[in-house]
C-alpha cells in the first residue's frame, strides 16, 4: 500500500484474492510443475495404492460376494464397478487442474505435452469404462 494516496487506508483497501479451490489448483493459480507432478502423478500413484491396498480386506471381499449373489455378475466386474468411479473422478480432476495450471509454465512445450499426457490418461480411463455396462 502506498503512502502517497490518501484515499487507501486499511480499512477501505481490499484484501489479495483467496486461493481458489484445492489450494489454487482447481483455479490455475498453482505453477504447472506442482499440477502435473504432486497434483496429478503423485495423486494417481497414491489413489491406486490406496485401491490396491485399502479395498481387497475381508469386508471388501464380503461385499463383492453379496453383490455377486444380488446382481448375478463376476467378481471381476463388481471389483471393476468399485474402482472405477474414484478413478474416472480423479481422472477428469486431475485433467481440470492440469488444464488450468498449464499455463503457468516458462515453456509453451510443457504446457501441451502435459494437457496431452493427461487427456490421453482420462481417454485411457474412459475406455474402460464401457465394459462395465455391457
Amino acid at each position: 500500500m502506498s503512502d502517497d494516496n490518501p484515499y487507501l487506508s486499511p480499512a477501505t483497501s481490499t484484501p489479495p484474492p483467496a486461493a481458489g479451490g484445492l489450494g489454487g489448483y482447481l483455479d490455475g493459480s498453482q505453477p504447472l510443475w506442482k499440477a502435473f507432478w504432486l497434483f496429478y502423478f503423485l495423486g494417481f500413484n497414491l489413489l491406486w495404492l490406496a485401491l490396491a491396498f485399502g479395498l481387497p480386506t475381508a469386508l471388501f471381499m464380503d461385499i463383492v460376494i453379496a453383490l455377486k449373489r444380488a446382481t448375478g455378475l463376476g467378481s471381476e466386474t463388481i471389483i471393476r464397478a468399485i474402482y472405477a468411479p474414484p478413478t474416472f473422478a480423479f481422472a477428469v480432476l486431475s485433467l481440470v487442474v492440469v488444464w488450468r495450471c498449464a499455463v503457468n509454465t516458462g515453456l509453451r512445450l510443457w504446457t501441451w505435452l502435459a494437457r496431452l499426457v493427461v487427456s490421453l490418461y482420462v481417454l485411457w480411463v474412459a475406455s474402460k469404462l464401457p465394459p462395465l455396462f455391457l
